[in-house]
C-alpha cells in the first residue's frame, strides 16, 4: 500500500514539472540582468547647480498637443502665474491637468 500510495504521489507531481521548469529557466534569466555591469558609468564630476537669477512667468499660455484629435480639450488654457528667482513651487493637480507640460 506505500508503495501504491509513493507512485501516485509522484505521478500527481508531474504536472509541477513543466512549471518548475519554467520558473528555473525565468530565474536564470533574472539573474543574468540584476547581475549584468552597466555599459554607462556614473560621471566623476557632478553638474554645477544651476541659479535662477530672474523670475519665470507664464503670461496666457495656451497649449494643445499638436497631434492631438481635434476634439481633444487644451493642455493648458490662459494659464498665468510667476515663480520668483531662488524659491521652490509645487505644481499640483490631477492628471491631464498640464503639470508635464508646464515643467
Amino acid at each position: 500500500m506505500g508503495m501504491i500510495i509513493g507512485v501516485m504521489t509522484l505521478f500527481s507531481a508531474v504536472p509541477n514539472i513543466q512549471g518548475i521548469v519554467k520558473a528555473r529557466a525565468m530565474a536564470v534569466q533574472i539573474f543574468e540582468v540584476l547581475e549584468r555591469t552597466p555599459k554607462i558609468t556614473n560621471p566623476t564630476t557632478t553638474p554645477s547647480v544651476v541659479k535662477l537669477n530672474q523670475q519665470i512667468s507664464f503670461d496666457d499660455v495656451t497649449f494643445r498637443y499638436p497631434l492631438s484629435l481635434p476634439t481633444a480639450p487644451n493642455v493648458l488654457t490662459k494659464a498665468s502665474f510667476t515663480i520668483p528667482a531662488n524659491t521652490s513651487t509645487a505644481i499640483v493637480g490631477p492628471s491631464g491637468a498640464g503639470k508635464s507640460t508646464i515643467v
